[in-house]
């Protein structure tokens, strides 16, 4: 198409050329016959040699208006195939379905054969990594947590191992039932996270312990502390190693130790180990 477009345009421009010729010929023949310097049919031939110029600078332009005509009908027929084009590839991505975020799929509320609609989910995805435990903290505690503050976490699915977080989110708004405020705690991440593969999902209920306050106690093991009846004690070891039994009052319990709260003094040695094994009075030597 294109080079016959310039092929017409060489021809109009060479008609062109040729009637400018035969017009001003026309004009010094006309300006002869009236001297009396040329014949009638003289000017006649020029005459006619430009109405022939004429016609031909007519139809080279004709032929390239309608070469201009039929490319442009070819392009809008190429605008109109890209438009369809455009419109196809708008459908095709209507039969992909992205995520705009990698995880698990938990739920799944479209069916085979449903039409999908805007607003209406298919799927439920859960980004597995970013976990949050979000706690509950009585107003009264609320003021001695700070953004940012170091948490420690447990998960009870996961048993007694516990995370290193910090607070991330603080909800202003109480909860009128409670009278509590909702701390969000964001987890650690990174690419050598390995919640998911141990068992981290939502939903699973965690405890979260905030350091708001210092306070001394004595904690001794749990394997330290003999039970018999309701009473409970300690076997207390004295300069030379002999063991004396002494009754104790326990308090909290903090993983395998427990808080005594009377009973013991800071240095006091005791067995802590094998403790069934000990009567009052034996001399303790070192492995107990």
């Amino acid at each position: 198409m294109g080079q016959n477009i310039r092929a017409a345009e060489s021809a109009r421009e060479a008609a062109e050329a040729g009637r400018s010729l035969a017009a001003a010929t026309f004009k010094r023949y006309n300006a002869l016959l009236e001297q009396k310097s040329v014949s009638q049919q003289e000017f006649d031939e020029v005459q006619a040699k430009l109405r022939v110029a004429e016609a031909e600078t007519e139809r080279a332009a004709r032929m390239l208006q309608a070469l201009m005509a039929k490319k442009n009908q070819v392009l809008a027929k190429m605008d109109q195939v890209k438009a369809d084009i455009t419109g196809a590839q708008v459908y095709v991505g209507y039969s992909r379905i992205l995520s705009p975020m990698n995880g698990i799929v938990t739920s799944k509320q479209g069916e085979i054969g449903l039409l999908a609609a805007p607003g209406v989910p298919l799927l439920t995805v859960e980004d597995n990594s970013r976990y949050r435990l979000e706690v509950s903290v009585e107003d009264s505690m609320l003021k001695r947590i700070r953004l940012g503050d170091p948490v420690r976490i447990s998960i009870d699915a996961l048993g007694p191992q516990e995370f290193s977080c910090k607070v991330s989110e603080i909800v202003p708004a109480s909860d009128p039932a409670s009278r509590s405020y909702t701390v969000k705690i964001d987890l650690p991440q990174g690419p050598k996270r390995r919640e998911t593969e141990m068992g981290l999902k939502s939903g699973l209920f965690g405890k979260a312990r905030f350091p708001v306050g210092r306070a001394e106690a004595i904690l001794i093991p749990q394997s330290a502390i003999l039970h018999e009846g309701q009473l409970t004690g300690v076997y207390a070891l004295d300069k030379t190693g002999i063991a004396r039994l002494r009754l104790i009052k326990t308090g909290k319990v903090y993983e395998e130790r427990v808080e005594v709260l009377s009973g013991l003094s800071d240095g006091d040695r005791i067995a802590s180990t094998r403790v069934e094994a000990i009567k009052d009075g034996d001399r303790i030597g070192q492995g107990f």
